[in-house]
């Protein structure tokens, strides 16, 4: 996938920008992306969409630091929390809720 076309589909699909990009040492297809948000999003290069998206952070992350050899991802945020990401399980953001969830009347 060309780059132009690559930030275009992460531009339309995210609101905010980002703080910080670097490619995983996991999986070089991964990018790890930090936002003004304070989410850190996990692309896939060859084609822009979005694997993982994990929410922690109340204001921009300042840093994040992969940890291949355990699969984690620690982060760093205005908000001066540090939060540790499991990369081996899927973040509750990434769960579709059950339909009988999702329709409760209030």
């Amino acid at each position: 996938m060309k780059e132009f076309r690559l930030r275009q589909k992460v531009k339309a699909q995210e609101a905010g920008g980002f703080t910080k990009l670097k490619f995983s040492e996991i999986d070089p297809c991964m990018l790890y992306c930090s936002s003004t948000l304070g989410d850190l999003i996990i692309l896939d290069v060859r084609n822009g969409d979005i694997l993982r998206k994990y929410k922690g952070h109340a204001a921009p992350i300042n840093d994040f630091l992969e940890v291949p050899e355990h699969k984690l991802l620690v982060t760093a945020g205005d908000d001066f929390n540090c939060n540790v990401y499991d990369l081996s399980t899927e973040p509750d953001s990434m769960k579709k809720k059950p339909a009988d969830e999702e329709m409760k009347a209030l």
